[in-house]
């Protein structure tokens, strides 16, 4: 009788000890359009896809990305030109995850990454274009924004499915004498 009781209270102590150590089990369930990675003592074991895994709470952990395609709208950005001017662009376009390892270590937030990518190469093909440029080669800007975004989100580990500028035009300047009456009523 003693035997037991002995051994009831190891297998107790034995539960406490597990459950403090390694956590409890549990189950992580991922939908048909997530993937994840599974951490454990905070180091990379492998990439898991949809269905459900059993992981050790405290111990493991699953970082669960969103693999649908991510679309992207931008409207009214203004940019200065290598003439002086100023122009007032849109654009619309969608990516992909390709790698999920790599989109994940792409940014602070991987899902703004796509974002930031496709604002920053619009934004620096359009400043390096005058406005008769941009009047007369809208396809040809389009291009070369694609051309920029494509490499760096591969990098990333996404996949650019598409791109399209929305809105592209010259802003009107104020005439002269509104600059200056606007210059002088800030002093």
């Amino acid at each position: 009788m003693a035997f037991i009781a002995i051994t009831f209270w190891l297998l107790v102590l034995a539960l406490v000890l597990m459950q403090k150590y390694l956590g409890k089990p549990t189950n992580v369930t991922l939908l048909e359009y997530q993937h994840g990675i599974l951490y454990k003592k905070g180091k990379l074991v492998r990439e898991v896809g949809p269905g459900s895994i059993r992981v050790w709470a405290g111990m493991e952990k699953v970082i669960i990305l969103d693999m649908r395609p991510v679309q992207l709208s931008f409207d009214n950005r203004a940019v200065a030109l290598t003439d002086g001017s100023t122009a007032v662009y849109g654009f619309s376009g969608g990516a992909k995850i390709r790698d999920a390892r790599k989109a994940l270590y792409s940014g602070q937030n991987y899902s703004q990454a796509t974002a930031f990518v496709m604002l920053c190469c619009t934004r620096l093909v359009l400043n390096g274009s005058s406005s008769s440029n941009v009047q007369i080669n809208r396809a040809a800007i389009e291009q070369q924004i694609v051309d920029r975004a494509k490499p760096k989100l591969e990098a990333m580990g996404f996949e650019l499915l598409s791109f399209r500028l929305t809105q592209l035009s010259i802003a009107a300047s104020a005439p002269r004498g509104e600059r200056k009456l606007s210059a002088s009523s800030a002093n």
